[in-house]
């Protein structure tokens, strides 16, 4: 009996899967990640599928090479790691990946069974499975990873720290689209203190004339902080967010706390807080460094 395998569609529902599999990596461990990497890490996968099926003759299924696939294809989506953080990646991208695998394979067993086609059935079976899955588990890790609502956050610029407090928002996935950092939205009065007056006055003019005050004011190492952040929202569908780039941001208390040097400030010109409870909205991304810190 003669196959044919058909090489674009064995690649995409590979890189369709591997897609899904990094994206509920990404949501589970807390890190966010460019689109544009998470595609080029699901393309190596669905690469590495494609050469295996085509030229079985080449000993491509040893775990040493599939280990290094795995690997590249973590490198590619999230960048350099700590080892303990790469490890963790590494342990619940192949435990979704099992978890994917097992129910695929036990509906081809009910679709054969029951007499049903069962080369559809399995993958559509097994991502909505999976789905579930990832999301009863997503939801009792973030009960057992409970963070405080607010978190005390200190901001460093020039040896300068200014002090408030943020709120843990879980929707702000917002990144800084040049270097990939996440971005902690702050109102402007809390950060204003770390800025010298011509940089005060390039706030005061806002992102849509941030190029022309540049051009004309000296502000210092202030030029290469600056950062102007796209954004899209409920009534702003197409905002822009001028930000700058700090030297440390603390979040939490000396031991309990977290440092990290790869953070945006994105200045907010509305108050978020009604009652002044917090003045910046931390995402995802930094929160989920906190719990390690922890």
């Amino acid at each position: 009996m003669v196959q044919y395998v058909y090489v674009d569609i064995l690649f995409l529902g590979n890189w369709l899967m591997n897609l899904l599999l990094l994206w509920a990596t990404a949501k589970f461990v807390g890190i966010s990640t460019r689109r544009s990497r998470m595609c080029l890490a699901a393309a190596i996968g669905a690469g590495y599928a494609v050469t295996v099926c085509i030229w079985p003759e080449i000993p491509l299924g040893h775990a040493v090479v599939k280990i290094i696939v795995l690997l590249a294809m973590i490198y590619a989506c999230f960048g350099r790691l700590r080892p303990a953080a790469g490890a963790r990646i590494v342990a619940y991208f192949l435990t979704f990946c099992f978890s994917v695998a097992g129910a695929a394979t036990a509906l081809v067993h009910a679709a054969s069974a029951g007499g049903a086609n069962p080369e559809w059935i399995p993958l559509l079976g097994g991502v909505g499975l999976s789905a579930l899955g990832i999301r009863s588990v997503c939801a009792r890790a973030a009960r057992h990873y409970n963070l405080p609502a607010t978190l005390h956050t200190e901001v460093t610029v020039d040896g300068q720290t200014v002090c408030f407090h943020s709120f843990v928002d879980t929707g702000n996935h917002l990144l800084d689209p040049v270097s990939g950092m996440p971005v902690l939205v702050c109102e402007k009065h809390a950060v204003m203190p770390l800025m010298p007056p011509p940089v005060s006055a390039v706030f005061k003019r806002g992102a849509d004339g941030v190029c022309s005050v540049v051009c004309k004011e000296s502000i210092g190492s202030w030029t290469t902080r600056l950062r102007v952040i796209p954004y899209a929202s409920l009534g702003t569908p197409n905002g822009m967010l001028l930000g700058f780039k700090p030297d440390e941001v603390r979040l939490g208390r000396e031991a309990a706390g977290m440092v990290s040097p790869n953070v945006i400030i994105g200045v907010c010109e509305s108050k978020l807080s009604q009652d002044g409870a917090y003045s910046a909205l931390v995402g995802p991304a930094l929160t989920a460094l906190l719990r390690e810190a922890r």
